[in-house]
């Protein structure tokens, strides 16, 4: 118990610390994610939400940011809006980002839409089938085309 009240005090802790980056110079994007992720990780996700829409009127389209969205929407179970999300990251990368590709499958499969999520695990893996993500989005995809099957 004591380690899990450890990890509070530490997110509480960079949280001040990211409060007064975002003070000092607001166009620091790392501010606004370190700053989403500490009030994910808290479960202030009013402020989370908040904190995301501001930073992304002052720092549009950043991707960083839009990840750290994308996070919060799925831990929200917000899938529909993760995957726009997910997929304007994906318009602004090329395609390129495997962490996006990989919750979007997500979102689809959470959402039920288990063909599509099939399809976008496969395009994460061929993105790199040698990383962490493209090897989970192979086992998804897998997983996934078994339990359709039966």
């Amino acid at each position: 118990m004591s380690s899990r009240f450890s990890h509070i005090r530490e997110c509480e802790e960079t949280l001040s610390s990211t409060e007064s980056w975002v003070e000092t110079d607001p166009s620091y994007y790392i501010s606004y994610v370190n700053k989403i992720l500490n009030l994910r990780k808290l479960r202030l996700y009013n402020e989370a939400k908040q904190t995301a829409y501001d930073a992304l009127e002052l720092l549009p389209n950043n991707v960083a940011i839009l990840v750290e969205k994308g996070f919060l929407l799925y831990s929200l179970k917000e899938y529909k809006k993760a995957i726009d999300v997910f997929d304007l990251i994906l318009e602004l990368t090329g395609g390129l980002d495997q962490i996006s590709l990989y919750f979007k499958g997500r979102c689809l499969e959470l959402d039920n839409n288990l063909e599509n999520a099939i399809n976008v695990y496969g395009a994460c893996y061929e993105l790199d089938p040698t990383s962490q993500k493209g090897r989970e989005a192979l086992w998804m995809k897998s997983t996934l085309k078994a339990d359709l099957k039966c």
